[in-house]
């Protein structure tokens, strides 16, 4: 995989065999961007995005765009910290900062980590399109710690919903949508991720069926799956995967990839492929209505529990894409370890 954003948690336990690697914030405290991460080379610097840097509990979780991952062989990076450098405002930055937008290139339409920001009224897209969403209110949806990687957003399952009304022209062929759920309590539907309503124009609607019956080809009596409608302006495209039970306390990861050119809409759960089906379809096109995170007609099908990391590609991703983003999304693609101390150096693979 080419320029895959990968995520860097930094933590008292997060290094090898549950190694503290924060002798970082010794060294530089707040000051993050006196930082610089690296490939094997040690010269060749990554980009760079802070999601968020405690120095008070010594906890932070970086984005890196590395140039290559293999299945392989161990992927090598170096950090280097050294609080008498100047800021590395080059390659570290802050979400809306170049450096952290490039990060995310350009088939990313919108990357958002689903916390307050810059307020608690709305999100922060992390690409250069800077499609910022705008909630129902300030605090509704409410921010919460709790999420998948740190903060995400927890809808209340009454009329919470984030617009990001930018997206309203957005056109898409081939495309991928990804997120991380934690469902609350349960209803027959809660919507996720939509553009269009229920009652009129469909571009897209994915969302957890509880009772699956209204479109012949998903099945009767399917319960517990997550569905996927797309409409093209003629035809209505439906496609569900059994999810299996989603009030398991449990965050689960879904990307849905909507391949044109081989037609076909694929559902993916927890980085595996559970559900594929042969569907002719002409791609999203733009309307007047907004992408909405947590509820496409508000208080009709209103999503309960939490969402994070919400992403949309222009591109359809492929499998070992998707496995590799589960797998660094729940920090699993990535160990850290203290090989190399001398200068403030250290080896991540």
């Amino acid at each position: 995989l080419t320029d895959f954003p990968i995520l860097l948690h930094l933590s008292s336990s997060s290094g090898i065999n549950g190694d503290d690697v924060t002798s970082i914030f010794d060294e530089v405290g707040s000051n993050y961007k006196k930082i610089a991460i690296t490939t094997s080379d040690g010269t060749t610097q990554c980009y760079v995005e802070v999601e968020k840097w405690d120095a008070v509990n010594e906890e932070a979780w970086l984005w890196v765009k590395v140039p290559n991952i293999s299945a392989t062989e161990d992927t090598i990076l170096y950090i280097y910290y050294d609080n008498s450098q100047p800021d590395n405002t080059t390659y570290v930055g802050d979400p809306s900062e170049t450096p952290a937008q490039n990060v995310w290139d350009s088939n990313f339409v919108f990357v958002s980590h689903m916390r307050d920001d810059p307020d608690s009224s709305h999100i922060r897209d992390s690409t250069s399109n800077a499609y910022n969403g705008t909630k129902k209110a300030a605090g509704e949806p409410a921010v919460t710690a709790a999420g998948q990687i740190d903060d995400a957003q927890n809808f209340d399952g009454l009329d919470d919903y984030i617009d990001t009304v930018d997206m309203n022209e957005i056109e898409l062929h081939d495309a991928t949508f990804s997120f991380w759920i934690k469902v609350g309590n349960l209803a027959a539907d809660l919507d996720i991720l939509t553009k269009g309503e229920h009652t009129t124009e469909r571009p897209l609607i994915i969302w957890r069926d509880e009772e699956v019956g209204a479109p012949a080809d998903l099945g009767a009596g399917n319960t517990d799956t997550i569905s996927v409608l797309t409409y093209d302006g003629s035809v209505q495209h439906w496609v569900a995967a059994p999810s299996g039970t989603l009030n398991d306390i449990d965050w689960h990861h879904f990307a849905i990839v909507i391949d044109v050119t081989n037609n076909q809409i694929k559902i993916y759960k927890d980085g595996v492929l559970v559900a594929s089906n042969t569907k002719t379809w002409n791609g999203i096109q733009g309307t007047t209505t907004p992408v909405r995170i947590g509820d496409a007609t508000p208080s009709k099908y209103p999503f309960n529990g939490i969402i994070d990391e919400v992403r949309i590609s222009n591109v359809a991703r492929s499998a070992a894409w998707i496995k590799a983003a589960y797998e660094t999304e729940r920090d699993n693609l990535l160990t850290v370890s203290y090989t190399h101390l001398r200068a403030h150096e250290t080896s991540l693979h």
